[in-house]
């Protein structure tokens, strides 16, 4: 639980409620070893899954389906590699938000948009407590 000092700042009345606000959520960080798995998180947690990438194949992981009931899609950033050179690859990282509690999987997959070819796929399970 993250606490801060607000002494002074609030009516007592205030603070139980502020620290409750505060609880720690778990961030969990995935990459390819961990498809085809589950993985047990609860609601509130978050969901990094760093993948392989170089956009200059025409490759790019998206979104296949995902239940946006459970999971809430906020970010999809890629970084070059440091060591990288022109046409490298890098690593795209998408960041899911665990929104209630259930099961579902969360499908990516690693393809050309114009031509419709899946170089591959990544799943993994989720069950939110």
């Amino acid at each position: 639980m993250s606490t801060f000092n607000c002494q002074g700042l609030l009516p007592s009345s205030s603070w139980f409620y502020i620290t409750t606000l505060l609880m720690d959520f778990m961030q969990h960080s995935v990459s390819m070893d961990s498809n085809k798995k589950t993985l047990a998180v609860h609601k509130g947690d978050s969901i990094e899954i760093e993948l392989d990438e170089t956009p200059t194949s025409g490759f790019n992981w998206e979104v296949d389906s995902v239940d946006k009931n459970l999971c809430e899609l906020v970010s999809s950033e890629y970084r070059l590699y440091a060591h990288a050179g022109i046409g490298g690859g890098g690593v795209r990282t998408m960041v899911f938000n665990v929104k209630n509690q259930g099961s579902a999987s969360i499908k990516l997959k690693n393809m050309q948009r114009w031509s419709g070819e899946v170089y591959q796929t990544f799943e993994v399970n989720v069950i939110a407590n």
